[in-house]
């Protein structure tokens, strides 16, 4: 059972290090709990302390709800290089996301995020966009373009892309 000396230097390293709860107990050798049942203890032995570490955490969960709460989160484990090739090779080939699921070995609901939030090139959106459609209605993308005509607000850029082959290159269609 520690002393309260050792809880008043468990205090101080939360407070001088960039640590959250997680890592200071880790540093100090304790779980969270036993970490969060000293840090309760301080409040009768150091009150000063107490209400510094109280401030802390606090902070940390500000923080945390400033960030949508992702702190602590991974992030995409994908570039938007990536999410730009992978774009393009599905427009190449005209697949569906099944398709690109079963050949690119990037799960479906991964691809549909990957290429929404990592593609910023309009015209390349607008291109999956009316892929989607297409697969969705059973026509090729060329077809899906021909049949919308001028009602497709991106009916336009998707067939001159499509006669062009710009988004994908020469020789891919």
């Amino acid at each position: 059972m520690a002393n309260n000396e050792d809880i008043i230097k468990e205090a101080e390293y939360y407070l001088q290090n960039d640590v959250n709860v997680d890592e200071a107990s880790k540093a100090l050798g304790i779980s969270r709990r036993t970490f969060q049942l000293h840090m309760k203890k301080l409040e009768s032995i150091a009150p000063d302390k107490f209400k510094l570490v109280t401030d802390k955490k606090e902070n940390h969960i500000r923080q945390g709800n400033i960030k949508g709460g992702s702190l602590g989160k991974r992030g995409p484990k994908w570039t938007r290089e990536e999410a730009m090739a992978s774009a393009k090779e599905m427009l190449g080939k005209e697949m569906t996301y099944k398709d690109a699921e079963r050949v690119l070995g990037i799960p479906k609901s991964t691809l549909h995020e990957m290429l929404h939030s990592g593609v910023d090139d309009e015209q390349t959106l607008s291109l999956l966009y009316a892929l989607a459609e297409a697969n969705r209605r059973g026509m090729s993308l060329q077809e899906f373009a021909q049949y919308h005509g001028s009602t497709h607000v991106s009916s336009d850029i998707v067939a001159k892309e499509i006669k062009e082959q710009e988004i994908f290159g020469k020789g891919n269609k």
